[in-house]
């Protein structure tokens, strides 16, 4: 029998939701999980429900986010100066960046403290 699915109150959740995303809003939600550290469910809880999505530093969020760092860091490098890069691209690498800031600002505020 598989594990029971219960939240972090030990409520058991058993009620399914569904929703249609285009392709594009489902890379762009996946990539946005990958970087949470969290499972896909408890990010769209959390963020559904407008609570704050904590991204705890681990060695698995960190490769993530050096990995789309270096996927941006190529992708602007290939741009040109009249190219345009689709809203999506754009929206990547203001939350990669935005996230990649926090973290080191959290890094200096531990190091600090230490």
């Amino acid at each position: 029998m598989s594990q029971k699915n219960l939240d972090c109150h030990g409520r058991l959740r058993r009620v399914t939701i569904a929703f249609r995303v285009s392709p594009e809003e489902n890379a762009a939600i996946n990539e946005r999980v990958r970087l949470s550290g969290l499972t896909k469910q408890d990010y769209l809880c959390r963020r559904s429900l407008e609570q704050d999505v904590v991204v705890v530093g681990n060695p698995r969020v960190f490769r993530a986010l050096r990995e789309d760092m270096c996927r941006i860091s190529k992708r602007l490098l290939e741009l040109n100066g009249c190219s345009e890069e689709s809203p999506e691209f754009w929206e990547a690498v203001k939350y990669a960046a935005r996230l990649y800031h926090d973290l080191m600002k959290f890094g200096e505020q531990e190091t600090e403290h230490a």
